[in-house]
């Protein structure tokens, strides 16, 4: 049985270092919408990221899944060091490299932005998307303070699938927001 997509080994680099990246793409004949992916804090691309990216990409998303800068097959030379600063640039890189491929629709990125928050965990990236009919949402590890903004900011209700931020802690999925975005 023939694919629906196809997968690349590609690099950009970051400040001048080296992160390695993995594109899948559908098979088909036109510019696809992107999501940008990478784990929180210290995962790597290894770690299932790829099962996600087949089931977008078989649906039609192309998908960018990336390490890093010192971690996995990525360049720099402070192994294992977890710097959010570093991090939260290696997503900005990530993105406008992608946006460059003309395989990619690059007006199809559905990142939640709100504002600059004091803490590193409120900065994290929180992707919505709709596939088939479903609405998702990966809240990264944002806390309530940035939950109560995405459903001010948002129209976002009856969310299909949730991913919820801080790995369900205390400081995340807040009540007003689980209510607010609906989740099955």
């Amino acid at each position: 049985m023939e694919n629906n997509f196809i997968s690349e080994d590609i690099n950009f680099y970051s400040k001048g270092i080296k992160c390695s990246a993995w594109l899948y793409l559908p098979n088909v004949d036109k510019k696809c919408p992107v999501i940008v992916m990478a784990h929180g804090l210290g995962g790597t691309k290894e770690m299932w990221l790829d099962r996600y990216a087949e089931t977008f990409a078989a649906h039609g998303y192309a998908c960018l899944l990336f390490d890093y800068r010192n971690y996995g097959e990525s360049g720099g030379n402070k192994r294992q060091l977890v710097n959010v600063k570093d991090q939260l640039a290696d997503w900005n890189n990530a993105i406008d490299f992608i946006k460059k491929d003309k395989r990619i629709d690059k007006n199809k990125l559905y990142f939640l932005q709100t504002k600059e928050y004091d803490n590193e965990n409120d900065n994290s990236n929180v992707i919505y998307a709709e596939l088939d009919g479903y609405k998702f949402i990966f809240m990264g590890d944002a806390g309530i303070e940035k939950e109560k903004d995405i459903l001010d900011k948002y129209n976002i209700s009856n969310v299909d699938i949730l991913k919820v931020g801080h790995h369900g802690s205390k400081t995340s999925s807040g009540k007003e927001f689980i209510n607010g975005i609906n989740p099955k």
